[in-house]
């Protein structure tokens, strides 16, 4: 005897789904019903995991690209000013907002001094 594979329509999962959560045994009496739903299941989770690695990327990048701009924005302020207090590197290297690292980018080309750009000796 030669088993048969059927499909379900959407419909019918959605109602052994429902069926399934109200009596969790349910699974174990009609092992058959439980394919579709697994890869139902495989589908939503294949998307969602998908979702979740582009996000976590798009965040590792956001967080490089800060990163990259405090490294340049410091490698700036030691070639003009030389000497850059350890408050001023924490405060930059703890800044994160775009804006502010837009505004120190900017203040370091007429910048005579830290003080200038908005620095004062502890950061």
């Amino acid at each position: 005897m030669r088993k048969r594979h059927v499909t379900f329509p959407q419909d019918i999962v959605d109602l052994i789904e429902e069926a399934f959560q109200e009596d969790p045994e349910l699974p174990f009496r009609f092992p058959s019903l439980v394919k579709p739903l697994e890869r139902k299941y495989k589908r939503e989770l294949s998307r969602e995991l998908e979702q979740a690695r582009a996000q976590a990327s798009e965040q590792a990048r956001a967080q490089n690209e800060i990163k990259v701009r405090q490294e340049t924005l410091l490698r700036q302020m030691r070639h003009r000013f030389r000497d850059v207090p350890p408050g001023v590197v924490s405060r930059v290297e703890s800044t994160a907002e775009g804006p502010m690292l837009d505004t120190w980018f900017e203040r370091i080309l007429d910048a005579h001094s830290l003080q200038e750009m908005g620095f004062d000796e502890s950061g």
